[in-house]
């Protein structure tokens, strides 16, 4: 992933949010922390081969990307704030999918817990090696990243 250029795209963009919204004395980490909850889950509903035992529905990678970058963007936001965001980054990839994906949902219990620096760094690490897991590229996540970032700027303007 391109951290610095995510982290400077997201620095302008919450910073437009933040203008617009008046926000500039609240604490967003918690809600960022919870919003990324949120876009986890909306990944995993693109991904019911990775838990759905009951289901045969497949898998949407389309989909999932874009759910994906939308983790990221949240994830590089509390980076951000925390000022703990790495300029590079060691991946963390379990064997198996469900033990992936149940890493990332432990370490937001922790950073929900603690909001820290160092419980970031391990969240971040691992979401990036759950991108890797699911064959996301570099360039398939740069990409999708930055569209998602051009639309993230157009609804703040539309007042989404």
């Amino acid at each position: 992933m391109n951290l610095q250029k995510f982290a400077e795209q997201q620095k302008e963009l919450d910073n437009a949010i933040i203008q617009k919204n008046n926000l500039q004395n609240e604490y967003l980490i918690n809600k960022k922390i919870i919003a990324l909850h949120v876009e986890f889950s909306e990944l995993l509903n693109e991904l019911p081969e990775t838990f759905k035992y009951w289901s045969n529905k497949k898998n949407n990678y389309k989909k999932a990307l874009e759910e994906y970058v939308d983790c990221v963007h949240f994830a590089v936001s509390i980076g951000n704030d925390l000022g703990t965001f790495p300029k590079d980054s060691t991946p963390i990839m379990r064997t198996k999918i469900e033990e992936q994906i149940t890493d990332v949902l432990r370490s937001l219990g922790y950073m929900i817990r603690f909001g820290d620096g160092n419980h970031f760094l391990h969240l971040f690490n691992l979401i990036e090696g759950l991108g890797l897991m699911l064959g996301f590229t570099q360039r398939d996540i740069d990409e999708a990243y930055s569209k998602k970032n051009k639309i993230n700027h157009q609804r703040q303007t539309d007042g989404y």
